[in-house]
């Protein structure tokens, strides 16, 4: 199902993964068990893991006695007498311990989501994009202050409760994003929000000298330095 999806990320990996499990399921039906019969007549012939050419001397003759490998009597006999010594349980409790809380302190400092050009395939015109706008315009993501439907802009009064212009109340969304970016202690907001609606405002303001229709053509807009209205 993930090879169908449009997105490149996924698609890449389920067919790799897709992949890797066929091959999987074919090394286990052929090679895995003609390897545990090879394995098996190693130890009926007494030789040893690691070099398999060397095989040990049987004590009683045509006695067949499985032997254990160099992997199990160096942690039988060696590592694990170590790692169960008192000091050595001290000491690694105390490492992994300081392990655990120094990861802990990084938490904060891990980046939020995933980076975007993981998503992209080699090639894409799109990592030329993300290395320019990380290099140049690296401002954090964007945020979208948005109103529901229903709002009636012909209103004056709730009009003011958006806009953020002169005139517009103090407690207005405008003049309140506004503070929020000017207090860099307590928000994340670099920059005032751009509102459409001053831009609505400002574009019908009569005092710009355009009514907004030009001369003898009352169903066209002209733009707000037009000079022929």
């Amino acid at each position: 199902l993930g090879a169908l999806s449009s997105m490149p990320a996924v698609r890449t990996f389920s067919l790799y993964a897709g992949m890797a499990v066929f091959i999987d399921f074919l090394l286990q039906i052929t090679c895995f068990v003609a390897l545990m019969a090879v394995d098996a007549r190693r130890q009926r012939a007494n030789r040893l893991d690691c070099c398999c050419c060397v095989q040990l001397p049987k004590k009683v003759v045509g006695e067949v006695r499985p032997t254990t490998g160099f992997i199990y009597m160096f942690i039988e006999r060696i590592y694990s007498p170590f790692l169960m010594q008192y000091p050595v349980r001290i000491f690694v409790m105390i490492v992994f311990s300081f392990l655990f809380c120094g990861s802990l302190t990084r938490i904060p400092h891990l980046d939020v989501g995933l980076d975007q050009t993981l998503a992209l395939p080699k090639g894409s015109y799109l990592l030329d994009f993300f290395g320019d706008f990380n290099k140049y315009l690296r401002v954090g993501s964007p945020v979208y202050f948005v109103v529901k439907d229903g709002f009636d802009y012909s209103d004056s009064d709730k009009m003011n409760l958006i806009c953020k212009t002169a005139g517009c109340s103090s407690y207005s969304l405008g003049a309140q994003i506004n503070t929020a970016a000017l207090q860099k202690n307590y928000t994340r907001i670099a920059l005032p929000a751009s509102n459409w609606l001053d831009d609505y405002l400002s574009w019908i303001q009569p005092s710009l000298g355009c009514c907004r229709l030009r001369n003898g053509k009352f169903d066209e807009f002209c733009n707000a330095t037009g000079k022929d209205a």
